[in-house]
C-alpha cells in the first residue's frame, strides 16, 4: 500500500515538474532595435514554442515594459503598419 502511494506521488510530481516546464517556454525574438549601444525595443515572435507568457516573463527578467498588442516597428519611424505586436520597450 505504502509503495502503491509512493508511486502516485512519484508520478503527479513528474507530471508537475513537465507541466510547469512546458509552461516556461522558449521565447523568439523577431526583432531588436538599439539606441546608444543599448536595446530599446524587443519585438516577439509567438508560436507553440514562444508563448505570450513566455515572452512577459523574459520582459520582466530584462527590466522593460511588456506590451501584448504594442507596435513593431523601430522607436521614431516615419511610417509604421498598424498591427500588433508582442513587444518589451525600455525607457
Amino acid at each position: 500500500m505504502i509503495l502503491a502511494l509512493v508511486a502516485i506521488v512519484a508520478v503527479v510530481a513528474i507530471g508537475l515538474f513537465f507541466y510547469f516546464d512546458m509552461d516556461e517556454g522558449q521565447v523568439a525574438v523577431k526583432q531588436t532595435y538599439s539606441g546608444n549601444g543599448e536595446i530599446t525595443k524587443i519585438v516577439y515572435e509567438i508560436s507553440e514554442q514562444s508563448t505570450i507568457s513566455a515572452c512577459a516573463r523574459d520582459c520582466s527578467k530584462r527590466g522593460g515594459t511588456f506590451e501584448e498588442c504594442g507596435n513593431p516597428c523601430a522607436p521614431g519611424a516615419q511610417a509604421c503598419e498598424t498591427v500588433c505586436a508582442v513587444t518589451c520597450t525600455f525607457d
